[in-house]
């Protein structure tokens, strides 16, 4: 298939301008070359890394999703070089669509690319209005990527000055990135991190702000404030509604291996404070362990190191439990670990007397059935998943 040869304007508008229409992938593969070749600006390529990411990656318009984002992917390197090279144009709106690009893509930039950011973003928090802010927090704590303490503190002085922006959304947004990057700023730097509770504390005490959560309450965000005040407060002053759902298929594997192993499956039950249905649960010999089956969505890509880690708010959703249930044993299994080895009965035996020697913690299990603490510090790279897996393992 021959694709039509663009200008500079037309590069533009084929990713700015994007209707319902489905497109070949190959055509975005060539525009993505033609772009390397273009002298584009700042604002620009800030424009086309959003929004190939947003169609390629979040609305399909490129067919497969996980093609368009192993396109884009092989682009991301030679984007990098390009915005390395800007001298200016490094605006709020910029910076937080970049950022906002990866979030979407579920991919975490190259890290030449978050050090050139950083102390840029941290120069513009006194130009962000609400939406920058809610837009730059969301992406960096699905990205589980706390900055340093000097973008946290411009944060801190900025958001008075615009609180009265702020939406109900925006607010519940806000809060809930802020309570993600918390949990991963003290899984990684523990005492050392960002105080974080500066910026949510006086936000959430603010009258105005208490209205506009009253008048955006539903269940989604009623829960995602719950766990901020609890991860922030240790107490919340309303009580959580047990989340509800039938098991998947990846689930119903998984109790069945882990059966055939020896292991006692145990019905499921909501997490006794924050009502976070747990996926399986169940013991071998006196050990009782959770489990949590985590499928795609739970992962972030790293440009770097071809390798995969959680995200913000899977490592926060532990961190919540444990901090509950500091004697809680728990693992994280990944849906490609366990496709690959299914039938590898052995391995699942072995986990077993793994899980009993260990008693109590937080876990994730690595690709030979290893338990990789989730710990301070914890940022272990898994494999990519390369091949097709099994439909049962679809995002969960």
């Amino acid at each position: 298939m021959t694709v039509k040869a663009l200008t500079k304007k037309e590069l533009i508008d084929y990713f700015f301008r994007v209707d319902d229409a489905s497109r070949p992938v190959t055509e975005l593969n060539h525009n993505l070359d033609a772009v390397l070749k273009e002298k584009l600006n700042m604002k620009e390529l800030a424009l086309v890394l959003f929004h190939s990411a947003l169609h390629g990656s979040d609305r399909g318009v490129y067919g497969e999703q996980k093609i368009a984002r192993r396109v884009i992917e092989n682009h991301i390197q030679g984007l990098t070089d390009k915005v390395l090279r800007q001298q200016d144009g490094h605006t709020a709106y910029t910076l937080s669509h970049m950022l906002l690009a990866f979030s979407i893509l579920k991919m975490r930039p190259p890290e030449r690319l978050v050090q050139f950011i950083e102390p840029k973003l941290t120069q513009v928090v006194s130009e962000m209005h609400a939406k920058d802010i809610r837009d730059t927090l969301k992406a960096l704590a699905t990205l589980g990527m706390p900055l340093d303490k000097g973008f946290f503190k411009a944060v801190q002085d900025r958001v008075p000055q615009i609180k009265h922006e702020f939406n109900g959304y925006d607010l519940y947004e806000v809060f809930h990135s802020l309570s993600i990057l918390d949990a991963v700023g003290e899984n990684l730097h523990g005492k050392k991190r960002a105080p974080l509770a500066n910026i949510f504390g006086p936000l959430i005490s603010d009258p105005q702000v208490r209205q506009k959560l009253v008048e955006n309450d539903d269940e989604k965000t009623r829960r995602m404030l719950l766990d901020s005040v609890f991860w922030f407060k240790g107490q919340t002053p309303l009580a959580y509604t047990p989340e509800n759902g039938d098991a998947s298929l990846f689930e119903t594997d998984v109790a069945a291996a882990f059966k055939y192993a020896g292991a006692d499956m145990k019905a499921s039950e909501p997490h006794p404070v924050t009502k976070h249905r747990i996926d399986l649960k169940a013991a071998f010999g006196a050990t009782s362990f959770a489990v949590e089956c985590d499928g795609p969505d739970h992962f972030i890509r790293c440009v770097d190191s071809h390798n995969s880690v959680l995200n913000g708010n899977t490592i926060f959703q532990t961190a919540l439990m444990a901090r509950r249930d500091p004697e809680q044993l728990l693992i994280r299994l990944p849906y490609d670990v366990f496709y690959q080895n299914m039938d590898n009965h052995e391995m699942w035996q072995y986990l077993m007397i793994a899980l009993e020697e260990a008693g109590t913690g937080n876990y994730i299990v690595g690709p030979e059935g290893s338990l990789l603490s989730l710990t301070a510090g914890f940022d272990p790279g898994l494999p990519y998943e390369e091949h097709p897996v099994s439909p049962a393992a679809g995002p969960q």
